[in-house]
């Protein structure tokens, strides 16, 4: 062969028995009827299928995901060992899920409690005898929000309230795309996810 009609040193001998092999995994076969019994090829797998294989693994893979993300959420409530406060607890929450799951509206400062602490690392003795570090708590999920990113505390609160808005509408985005159509956040649907294995 000349070296003209030589192929270029990048393309690689094919062994016909992997060729075969891996058309196999791209063919459907049909049960055992017919006559003779043997199997007769239904035709090959098309494109659109494997993509409706790939997704509909996908979409379980991200049941299970969005399941990690709630039950975080969900573990993060306050000692659920009274029943009576469990209750309560739950309630309040799925109320609060149910009232914000079109649109979460402006946040109810009387369900955050605020607590303000000393910044760490350096600053100064601004940060050091200041209480400049701002932690929120939204207290129907129990989800958490602090910053201590600036010297100011006011500056502080604004920042922390604006990482709490995000966290919150995260939460409400992933039950919006958990719950199938029709479906409402009940108590009984919050406790079977907290006892589900994920």
């Amino acid at each position: 062969m000349d070296e003209k009609n030589k192929p270029p040193k990048d393309y690689q001998k094919i062994d016909p028995d992997d060729f075969y092999n891996y058309e196999e995994g791209f063919v459907e076969k049909s049960g055992g009827g017919g006559s003779g019994g043997s199997a007769v090829r239904k035709g090959k797998k098309t494109f659109n299928a494997l993509k409706k294989q790939q997704r509909s693994k996908s979409l379980e893979q991200r049941r299970s995901d969005l399941e990690t993300s709630l039950k975080q959420v969900l573990k993060g409530f306050p000692s659920l060992g009274n029943p009576d406060f469990k209750e309560k607890q739950l309630d309040r929450y799925t109320a609060w899920i149910r009232e914000n799951i079109t649109e979460l509206g402006p946040l109810d400062l009387s369900e955050i409690e605020i607590t303000f602490s000393k910044s760490g690392g350096p600053g100064g003795q601004n940060v050091n005898k200041r209480e400049t570090k701002v932690s929120f708590t939204h207290q129907p999920t129990a989800i958490r929000a602090e910053s201590e990113q600036t010297r100011s505390q006011l500056q502080n609160k604004a920042l922390a309230l604006e990482l709490l808005y995000e966290r919150l509408q995260s939460h409400i985005n992933d039950w919006k795309e958990y719950l199938i159509p029709g479906q409402i956040v009940e108590i009984e649907l919050v406790q079977i996810l907290l006892e589900k294995e994920v």
